[in-house]
């Protein structure tokens, strides 16, 4: 789990970079808050699955944040009757992607 351990060392730098002891609060609460996330998601993907799901958390970290809005709605609500292949996640970005707006480029012409 090599994502896990880069994702420690950035938690453990946001940790020293806060600032005050509210800063410090805070931080801890977010550093624990991903840490539950990131156990419910290791205990409802399989690991080729939570291994895709962190390359899009690297590339694309608010796509990253609906997906796993998505999975952690599924696995609360009772909806998950077993842990989530790549395949099937590979379906769930497909559909969460295609709700997407798709990023256009326009050129004016003067």
């Amino acid at each position: 789990m090599e994502e896990d351990e880069e994702l420690a060392q950035m938690r453990k730098r946001r940790l020293e970079g806060a600032q005050g002891e509210d800063g410090r609060r805070r931080a801890m609460e977010n550093a624990q808050a991903e840490d539950e996330q990131r156990k419910l998601l290791s205990a409802a993907l399989e690991p080729e699955a939570y291994s895709r799901l962190m390359n899009v958390a690297m590339s694309s970290p608010k796509f990253y944040q609906a997906v796993v809005g998505m999975i952690m709605q599924l696995a609360q609500g009772g909806q998950l009757r077993s842990r989530i292949s790549e395949l099937q996640l590979k379906a769930l970005l497909a559909k969460l992607a295609a709700r997407r707006p798709a990023g256009s480029i326009s050129i004016r012409r003067k």
